[in-house]
């Protein structure tokens, strides 16, 4: 597998950074941003990434507006696959943004986001699940 590049958002630094180190240990590429603002910053400039993993409850701006922005972007700079990340298991009830893939409970176990990205990457069409995993 060629190296991939994940963007992960979360306004929870920590998690932020051992969640790049997990998959930077398991031969990706990471970049993290602690806000939406930052976030769509990167995605406006930088290497378009594999994943968008973000956090769904974020001051500023939610991961549900991040990822909404992400998904209008033009094709060839929207990540192929998009997760939210949730503490509030509330929210499963709250419909997603069209076109995300994922949604995951937190606390999140890195194999099982390994799993499903790499399973969603190597799929010929990702298609948004709309459910939650976890």
């Amino acid at each position: 597998m060629s190296q991939k590049l994940i963007l992960i958002c979360d306004d929870e630094v920590e998690l932020a950074a051992e969640l790049a180190e997990w998959f930077a240990l398991s031969g990706w590429q990471t970049i993290t941003a602690s806000s939406s603002p930052e976030a769509r910053q990167i995605l406006s400039i930088g290497p378009p990434p594999d994943v968008l993993l973000s956090d769904r409850r974020m001051p500023l701006e939610d991961g549900d507006a991040l990822l909404t922005f992400a998904l209008d972007l033009p094709e060839a700079r929207r990540p192929r696959v998009t997760a939210l990340m949730s503490g509030d298991a509330r929210l499963d009830t709250k419909p997603c943004p069209t076109g995300v893939n994922f949604v995951f409970l937190k606390p999140v176990d890195p194999d099982q986001l390994h799993d499903a990205f790499v399973k969603a990457l190597a799929a010929p069409e990702v298609r948004a699940s709309g459910h939650f995993q976890g």
